[in-house]
């Protein structure tokens, strides 16, 4: 069987609210179960003293914030089905009722990581409509190798349902700006220059809530002379910056990638970047 990457996984994961209360639905068992539990010591061990509902709670906040937590929990995942993948053999559109019934999570995780999540789709009758531009590119080219590979017109009708609704999801992308802008935005380094520094778990939930790759902070008021050329986008907070900073800052990067801010707020301050973001992307498409 052939795995999805876990950098695929990862944002298939971070694109469905749903499908990530699944995975920690299906970690919670493999904490219960033991199969697959030693991974996730990785993230946080798991004390005598702890129940294991604390633990998940605990090991849950632990692995959003870090930056490799989904890869983590998937690794774990994969070998808890490697405990009973065996017992599905090849999942099919008349066996799969069954085996939802029997195994839910089971059946949830064996059709994502065998390229048939359109099956598990159909037998909850979900739709999704916002999903990572990778992933449905990535689905897009399984379910052209299935039609190639399929003669019977029950799977051809099954992967003619799918090709309709990566369309779907497609033209969707292209007028959903939101998605776009989260797309844009995905694993982007951002630099900050302002004086009152963000702490820890600021930067945190920014990273988590925005998916950046990472956010760094550096003074607004003196600028120092290492390179500050390896970032996508640059913050410059006017209310507590130097202008000699500023002029610094615009001879040594583009200036379409540097964004004034009259803000000091964490949020306030990333909503404003992303708003002008927009604009700067507006006026380009003219």
């Amino acid at each position: 069987m052939n795995y999805y990457e876990e950098g695929i996984f990862t944002n298939y994961i971070r694109a469905f609210p749903s499908e990530m209360d699944r995975m920690f639905q299906a970690i919670a068992y493999i904490v219960d179960q033991g199969i697959g539990g030693d991974i996730l010591d990785e993230i946080t061990r798991k004390s005598f003293r702890d129940t294991n509902e604390k633990y998940m709670n605990r090991l849950q906040k632990a692995a959003l914030d870090r930056k490799d937590g989904f890869s983590i929990l998937y690794q774990a995942l994969l070998k808890w089905a490697d405990s009973w993948k065996e017992s599905f053999g090849n999942i099919t559109e008349v066996n799969a009722v069954n085996k939802y019934k029997e195994k839910p999570l089971h059946t949830w995780f064996y059709c994502l990581i065998s390229g048939k999540s359109y099956l598990f789709d159909s037998l909850i009758n979900e739709e999704k409509v916002s999903v990572a531009k990778d992933e449905w590119e990535e689905t897009r080219k399984i379910a052209n190798q299935n039609l190639r590979n399929q003669n019977t017109i029950k799977q051809e009708k099954l992967l003619n349902y799918q090709n309709d609704k990566i369309k779907r999801l497609l033209k969707l992308y292209e007028k959903d700006k939101e998605v776009q802008m989260k797309e844009l935005l995905f694993e982007r380094k951002i630099a900050v220059f302002n004086e009152s520094k963000w702490n820890e778990e600021q930067i945190n939930s920014l990273i988590r809530n925005y998916n950046f790759g990472r956010v760094d902070q550096f003074s607004a008021l003196n600028l120092s002379t290492s390179n500050i050329g390896i970032y996508d986008y640059y913050i410059f907070i006017t209310t507590q910056a130097s202008h000699s900073v500023k002029n610094q800052l615009d001879n040594r990067v583009p200036k379409e990638k540097v964004f004034l801010i009259n803000y000091n707020n964490s949020d306030r301050v990333i909503n404003e970047f992303i708003s002008q973001l927009k604009g700067k992307l507006s006026e380009n498409e003219k």
